[in-house]
């Protein structure tokens, strides 16, 4: 009968240590998959260098909205004044 308890409680304890490896992997792996594009930006030329288009590569999100511009330069213009610019066709 000892034997058989001394069985039953190793059995057990396997388990639970199985079971809480496997929870600690599961809390490592993110919920959702990180995206890898950039949201479409909602104007067609820069935001700053208005007679430009942008290069779709170059963006920068304000107030929930991705904004397109020429080049990097224009991304720290955009980041002084952001309300000058935001309504950027």
């Amino acid at each position: 009968m000892k034997l058989l308890l001394s069985m039953f409680c190793s059995l057990t304890l396997a388990t639970s240590i199985l079971l809480a490896a496997d929870t600690r992997d599961a809390a490592k792996k993110p919920t959702t998959q990180p995206t890898t594009q950039p949201a479409k930006a909602v104007n067609k030329f820069c935001a700053v260098e208005q007679d430009q288009e942008i290069d779709p590569k170059i963006t920068y999100v304000w107030n929930g909205k991705t904004y397109g511009f020429c080049c990097k330069d224009c991304i720290a213009d955009f980041k002084k004044n952001p309300e000058k610019y935001k309504n950027a066709k």
